[in-house]
């Protein structure tokens, strides 16, 4: 649900009554990153010795086919993108021709030069990522434990008699499900994986946490703290 993972009104986290993150009226991605640096920077809890902590490592399922088609439809060529939003989501590349589904055949990109475009797209673009082979599966890291975000973008050029094009987020996001595009009519549709990074916030004494919209499955703040 892609409410779990935007930032919206009456969402907020306070530390000792001190508002660390909330909505700014600007559509956002929530963002563990940014939560850990607002707390960091805040001279009142900086005081009282708190610090935050934001990590975000993504290890996918074992990579073996993430585009395949139910079926086999004897016409249709569709090409798939992926576009990766990292952070609140404003630092973005894509990844063009990463699979092309032409009839029931998918020529996809295989793990190694994935790999190496998404290292090379978020070099080029100052995108604070980093992909690995990790023993076959696909590892992502964030710098500071930015929120990863794939979206798949399904350009359906010529409409298949039959059948739907899966696309398997477990083999690019960890926890990821499988998403259905319809491969029957010539259309452009998106679908997207989100995994939002996990913030440990530590103090020389205790203090109270507030928060509103923050939980594993809770809407708008889909972080764990």
């Amino acid at each position: 649900n892609a409410l779990n993972f935007k930032l919206d009104a009456g969402d907020y986290v306070r530390i000792n009554g001190t508002t660390v993150y909330q909505y700014s009226g600007a559509p956002e991605l929530v963002d563990a990153a940014k939560l850990a640096k607002n707390i960091n920077e805040n001279a009142n809890l900086k005081a009282i010795g708190i610090e935050a902590k934001a990590v975000n490592t993504s290890v996918a399922n074992p990579y073996t086919s993430p585009v395949t088609v139910s079926g086999t439809p004897p016409t249709g060529l569709a090409i798939i993108d992926l576009r990766f939003y990292i952070g609140n989501g404003t630092k973005t590349f894509t990844i063009t021709g990463f699979a092309t589904v032409s009839g029931g055949s998918v020529t996809a990109m295989g793990l190694d030069e994935l790999v190496s475009q998404i290292n090379s797209q978020a070099s080029a673009n100052g995108v604070p990522i980093v992909a690995m082979n990790d023993g076959g599966r696909l590892k992502l890291v964030t710098t500071n434990g930015e929120t990863i975000a794939i979206e798949a973008i399904v350009n359906v050029t010529t409409a298949a008699d039959a059948g739907n094009i899966k696309i398997d987020y477990s083999q690019l996001l960890q926890g990821g499900n499988t998403v259905d595009h319809d491969y029957t009519t010539a259309a452009t549709s998106y679908s997207a994986a989100v995994k939002v990074g996990r913030i440990t916030i530590a103090a020389n004494e205790t203090f109270n946490l507030a928060y509103n919209g923050v939980s594993g499955t809770g809407e708008g703040l889909n972080f764990e703290i």
